[in-house]
């Protein structure tokens, strides 16, 4: 699997589903940058079991086989994903700051199954697991650090639909920021820090309790710092392009 450098390639706004756009290269001369996935079939393998960072051109292994997702997005783009039934995972190894600051941005869709407690987006097992999750049935937003509850979203996100989200941590002092399709969902200070650097997509092996992702992904990435300003208009222009 090959991925040509995208500073090597003529920008056309015409074609968003190429993602060789205005938006796309924005979001790519980003810095701070620690991971970049799409789940759509060019940046998957055949099989489903490698996927390519797409800033990078690097590679995570695929533990299970990722299925295929295709939607439309209001502009007319058509982007696929990736399904997740419960049984998929993928580690990025030890990406994710810990005690600094750090963004994460995933557009999903969440399946209406209830069998899981929660449906994990990213996250660690362990003694200080961490989780960025959804609740089912209600699809609020979730964040935990060191193995405990730094905040859940105010609003319900009924399941089976498209969305967009973001959280902006910040260290000093301790802020989460959730966003909701672009917007400022929620934002308070907080007590809990992140101390587990390892960052897996999906399942997580080894934590106990019915923890599973299950729906669709189609983007994710992480930054470490907490983007704000023209930064994060880049990030919400791109994913608002390119997915919703």
């Amino acid at each position: 699997m090959a991925l040509p450098y995208l500073s090597d390639i003529v920008v056309d706004d015409s074609f968003p589903l190429s993602g060789l756009t205005t938006a796309a290269l924005a979001f790519h001369a980003l810095s701070g940058r620690l991971a970049w996935l799409e789940f759509d079939a060019g940046f998957v393998s055949e099989d489903g079991t490698e996927i390519l960072d797409r800033g990078s051109g690097g590679s995570y292994a695929v533990t299970g086989t990722l299925g295929e997702d295709t939607h439309t997005s209001g502009g007319g783009t058509v982007r696929g994903g990736a399904l997740f039934s419960g049984s998929q995972t993928i580690n990025l190894g030890s990406i994710l700051p810990t005690s600094a600051d750090y963004s994460l941005f995933a557009v999903y869709k969440q399946s209406a199954e209830t069998t899981q407690g929660i449906h994990t987006i990213t996250g660690a097992s362990g003694a200080t697991y961490h989780g960025f999750y959804l609740t089912p049935t209600t699809g609020r937003l979730n964040l935990s650090h060191a193995a405990g509850l730094v905040q859940q979203g105010p609003t319900n996100h009924t399941p089976g639909s498209v969305y967009r989200v973001g959280l902006l941590w910040a260290q000093s002092p301790k802020v989460l920021e959730f966003q909701f399709g672009g917007s400022t969902e929620t934002s308070n200070s907080e007590t809990l820090s992140n101390t587990d650097p390892t960052l897996i997509v999906g399942n997580l092996p080894g934590l106990a309790g019915s923890r599973r992702f299950m729906g669709s992904l189609f983007h994710l990435s992480l930054f470490s710092r907490r983007l704000t300003g023209d930064d994060l208009a880049a990030v919400n222009t791109y994913l608002a392009e390119q997915y919703v």
